[in-house]
């Protein structure tokens, strides 16, 4: 069978083929897994034409001009030369080119289209994407609960067309904690990560406070926090200096390199994380990887991928009280065996194998329908 990813998205290249590859490797894994069974090719709209072959995966960069309102007529030549059995379209953006992808290929291809944390549309976009949806076979999501709100909201006609299907995965894999930690220096009885942007959505500042209730009882606890931007620093800060109590306590370790994460996750016991909205959830799933329990915010791509809290505790979006009350639950659990709770989940369900398998049953599901 040969499969073909494409993205629609008209791109810079800011690295050569082979450096983005090694960029994303969280997303391109799973690319690799498929390709030991089937063929693989991943194209994509960019600056400088390119080829680019990895573990079996072909990467395509073609050069295509046209207007995105119009059919790319460069890019569908790729692909109908090709012959493809499955293509597979990232994001939902790009109705009209779906209606083309239908016209210009045979009708034998089966088209998908993958989820990737954007929102419902308005207006002619979502007029378009009801015309489309006629000649999609299924849409990814993570997580059903996440594609009602595109049916309520009428982008999406047909629940029945979703798919639950984890976007991205991870590279990381469990260490010996000790080795992890001689590299990390963490120390602490309980040691807590928390790792994304310092933004609204993503809610450092109630992971900061409900931490420093926490702390008034379980002083041996520690908060490390890796953070790639700096919108909320200062009032991280601000809410750290005028609470004697913190100390040390909460460590902000600001960028860190990913193949660094490695270390800090098989050093950590817990991974928050507080986002008020994730299309899936990169750090969750790789700290998962390395066993770190998970305490998330319950929203619905972080309930998939707990499948439901089978592993880890989920708190209330936003909610001081709700965070702090599983905190002091998450250090009476047993970590020994809440970690192979969390190992077993993402091996299932998580790990690049798991979702190659799904995407192969979801489209072996769909040529026998």
């Amino acid at each position: 069978m040969k499969i073909i990813y494409i993205s629609f998205f008209k791109r810079k290249d800011l690295y050569s083929l082979e450096e983005e590859v090694k960029q994303i490797k969280p997303y391109y894994i799973i690319l690799e897994k498929l390709a030991e069974k089937h063929t693989v090719l991943s194209i994509a709209n960019n600056d400088k034409a390119e080829d680019y072959v990895f573990k079996g995966v072909l990467y395509k960069r073609i050069i295509d001009k046209t207007s995105l309102k119009l059919p790319l007529i460069k890019t569908f030549r790729v692909i109908i030369k090709e012959q493809p059995d499955i293509l597979i379209i990232h994001s939902l953006h790009f109705p009209l080119q779906i209606i083309y992808a239908h016209f210009f290929l045979k009708k034998s291809i089966k088209i998908l289209v993958q989820h990737h944390a954007e929102n419902p549309f308005n207006g002619l976009k979502r007029k378009l994407l009801n015309l489309a949806n006629k000649y999609i076979d299924g849409y990814l999501f993570v997580s059903k609960e996440m594609a009602k709100e595109w049916v309520l909201e009428q982008n999406l006609i047909d629940i029945k067309k979703v798919f639950e299907i984890m976007e991205i995965s991870s590279v990381f894999s469990c260490i010996n904690k000790q080795e992890a930690v001689e590299i990390t220096k963490v120390n602490g009885a309980n040691i807590f990560l928390w790792v994304g942007r310092l933004n609204a959505n993503k809610d450092p500042l109630t992971v900061v406070k409900a931490f420093i209730d926490f702390l008034q009882a379980e002083i041996d606890a520690k908060l490390y926090m890796i953070f790639q931007t700096e919108d909320l620093l200062v009032d991280i800060k601000k809410v750290i200096a005028e609470n004697e109590i913190v100390k040390n306590k909460i460590v902000l370790l600001g960028k860190k390199n990913h193949t660094e994460l490695l270390y800090w996750y098989n050093s950590a016991d817990f991974i928050i994380a507080s986002s008020y909205y994730e299309g899936s959830g990169t750090a969750v799933c790789e700290a998962m990887s390395c066993g770190c329990i998970p305490l998330l915010s319950n929203i619905p791509s972080f309930k998939k991928m707990t499948e439901n809290a089978s592993c880890g505790l989920l708190f209330e979006v936003g909610n001081i009280k709700s965070l702090v009350k599983i905190l002091h639950e998450a250090i009476t659990l047993d970590k020994a065996i809440e970690k192979e709770k969390t190992l077993n989940i993402y091996h299932q369900h998580l790990s690049p194998t798991a979702i190659a398998n799904n995407i192969c049953n979801t489209i072996e599901q769909l040529n026998n329908a």
